[in-house]
């Protein structure tokens, strides 16, 4: 143990390059490499027509988002463990979807935006709506962080005193109905937030008058916390997969939502990983199955048999590389630092082309469908994707797609591992048939993390599900179900009704 000591700031620096390994790291590698002749190429461009761009590489039509800008001077009230803020802006149903049309040429910079050094609550209070920050504790001691857009009711006292209301939500589509948001791995409440309000699903569901809340995993910046435990001290706090999060957190936060709304049933909605968790939940504590009014699944996670991304490349390294990391003192991985900003900055923000080679690697991950991202969007995705979470998360992707077959199981810890907490060699299968929740489930034909095939696999496995869906456009890919341009007339404005 004192050796540990002795090299800790050693010990952090081979951390932090690690945290970037795989995905990142070679994100960065690629980026840097690139960047000379990014320069070069983006100085010609200006003497150049815009007609004459590559399609992966500028002339795209990009639009602007409009953010409403929050009064500094509001004060916030606070109880215990929920943050009440309002804002006397008129929160009306009828938002302005106007956009910015405009061809950039590829050396102009990107404009600034300023949810890019934003938090989520940040973020909410910016677009004009109303906000509270709820903390759960887990059963094993995690304080999770929640942020609500509550519904508001026309007349009722405001919180601050402000005299201003908007709607009634008893007469709206939602009735104050809980909306729980999950995202996925690495990731935060934020990915719920990015896209302009009137395509942001957690906006969208507010202005029909559900009662919106997100969810943040633990280790996530958001859910750092812990009753006894210290995340920059206790290597323990880092010690978890999906498991521990399937089984303790979503439960805890579905309790939680439902004893604040008042309300004996929610709608679940995950992207990515917020679908593998909510089917643990299910599975692992069946009466749940009762409190869910329906669940909506995009891009849902369970086999990895079909992975299509690079990912798939690096599984056995990453699996490997786990064993090691988690003998040792690990913090949170796929964390977003000053040194990765940085990085991102320097080489994917200054102009055009350089975001839309950042984007391309971006698609590399998941999938190109480059016609339907905003470039002014990635300052933003750059800050919020990569939020934190263990090395167990991330291995158990791997160990997933090492087995070579269709399985949804639990977190391989070796064959001795699996006997002292399972009983087995092998790690313990989850029997999806137990998820008797209706469950809707959407994909992307060009999605290589969640592939159709992958998510056939899920539908044949789970006990009720409802309606299986294809979104209608051949390139749709991972991150379209969050930022895609025209992602409410694919998605949203058909899953909408679902919610009701």
């Amino acid at each position: 143990m004192q050796v540990w000591n002795n090299n800790e700031n050693g010990f952090r620096q081979m951390l932090r390059l690690s945290s970037m390994f795989g995905i990142v790291w070679w994100w960065c590698c690629l980026l840097v490499l690139a960047s000379a002749a990014l320069d070069a190429k983006s100085q010609n461009s200006s003497s150049s027509s815009s007609a004459g761009q590559s399609r992966m590489f500028g002339g795209f039509l990009f639009r602007r988002r409009t953010n409403q800008v929050a009064d500094t001077n509001e004060k916030h009230s606070n109880d215990i463990d929920v943050e009440q803020d309002e804002y006397p802006y008129d929160w009306s149903l009828d938002y302005d979807e106007a956009e910015d049309k405009t061809f950039h040429s590829d050396d102009v910079r990107l404009p600034l935006d300023p949810e890019a050094y934003m938090t989520s609550p940040e973020i909410i209070r910016n677009r004009g709506y109303p906000l509270e920050i709820h903390h759960v504790t887990t059963g094993d001691g995690y304080i999770l962080e929640l942020h609500r857009i509550p519904p508001r009711h026309n007349g009722a006292p405001a919180w601050n005193g402000t005299a201003g209301r908007i709607h009634d939500y008893e007469t709206t589509e939602g009735r104050g109905r809980p909306v729980f948001l999950q995202h996925g791995v690495f990731s935060s409440s934020a990915c719920w937030l990015l896209n302009p309000s009137h395509r942001s699903l957690a906006f969208r569901l507010a202005d029909l008058g559900y009662d919106v809340w997100m969810g943040n995993t633990r280790g996530n910046v958001y859910s750092r916390h812990h009753v006894e435990l210290d995340p920059d001290e206790d290597p323990q706090f880092w010690q978890y997969s999906w498991d521990e999060i399937g089984y303790f957190d979503i439960p805890a936060c579905i309790h939680y939502v439902l004893a604040v709304s008042g309300w004996d049933k929610l709608v679940y909605a995950g992207h990515s990983l917020g679908t593998g968790l909510f089917f643990i939940a299910m599975i692992r504590h069946p009466e749940l199955n009762s409190k869910i009014h329906r669940m909506l699944a995009l891009a849902p996670i369970s086999s990895k048999h079909n992975l299509r991304s690079p990912f798939r490349l690096v599984s056995p390294i990453i699996a490997r590389l786990a064993v090691v990391m988690d003998k040792m003192p690990t913090k949170a991985i796929f964390d977003q630092d000053m040194t990765l900003r940085s990085v991102q900055k320097r080489l994917c923000e200054r102009n055009f082309f350089k975001a839309s080679f950042c984007r391309d690697v971006l698609f590399l991950i998941a999938g190109a469908n480059p016609d339907n991202f905003d470039l002014n969007l990635l300052p933003s995705v750059n800050a919020h994707l990569f939020q934190g979470t263990s090395v167990r998360v991330i291995a158990q992707f791997a160990q997933h797609h090492n087995t070579g077959k269709e399985i949804f199981q639990q977190y391989d810890f070796g064959k001795k591992g699996n006997l002292e907490r399972y009983g087995t060699l092998e790690p313990s299968v989850y029997d999806m048939s137990k998820v008797t929740a209706p469950v809707y489930l959407y994909y992307g034909l060009n999605d290589l993390i969640s592939t159709r095939e992958d998510s056939e696999w899920a539908a044949g496995q789970l006990g009720n599900v409802q309606g299986f869906f294809q979104v209608d456009d051949d390139l749709f890919n991972h991150w379209d179900f969050l930022w895609s341009i025209n992602v409410n007339e694919l998605l949203y404005d058909h899953i909408l009704p679902l919610f009701h």
